[in-house]
């Protein structure tokens, strides 16, 4: 990308609203986002389109709701804070437990690896329970997409286990 390339994009612009002001107040700001490469036997070479690499790569996770990305993504996030534990010392922590499985990973800030790729796995709906559970217990929508208000709800939460 070049100046010329952005120059050609603001006379786009132009030439459909030629009422945009070019004076001091209009600011241009260019960044450059590096494509995933990934550290293992994968690579990226394929971006769009079905089977891309980006669906393949198990480094990448995505998913497509648009309400729960937030959660989603804070859910994930806090389990790579916690600790991975073997099935007989989990059945051993959770012995006493009742709650569903999000209350007690969120209790024990552990989990089975069995678990963890239930949630990470695309298309599970593991991961889309434990975000709805976070956001039940945070107080927040799951009606609606979060906004940036919503982490300190998130950040509260999961400070308190």
């Amino acid at each position: 990308m070049d100046a010329a390339t952005v120059m050609e994009e603001i006379s786009k612009v132009l030439q459909s609203n030629e009422e945009l002001p070019l004076d001091d107040s209009f600011s241009v700001t260019v960044g450059r986002i590096d494509i995933p490469s990934g550290g293992g036997r994968l690579r990226i070479t394929k971006l769009m389109g079905e089977k891309n690499s980006l669906e393949r790569k198990r480094s990448i996770i995505s998913r497509p709701s648009e309400t729960m990305c937030m959660p989603t993504a804070i859910s994930i996030c806090f389990m790579k804070t916690c600790r991975t534990v073997l099935p007989s010392e989990w059945k051993t922590l959770t012995s006493d437990d009742t709650g569903c499985m999000a209350d007690k990973v969120l209790k024990h800030r552990s989990f089975s690896q069995w678990f963890y790729r239930h949630v990470t796995d695309k298309g599970r709906k593991a991961c889309i329970n434990f975000a709805k559970r976070l956001c039940e217990l945070a107080d927040v929508s799951i009606e609606k997409p979060c906004n940036i208000k919503e982490i300190e709800r998130f950040e509260k939460l999961v400070d308190k286990f």
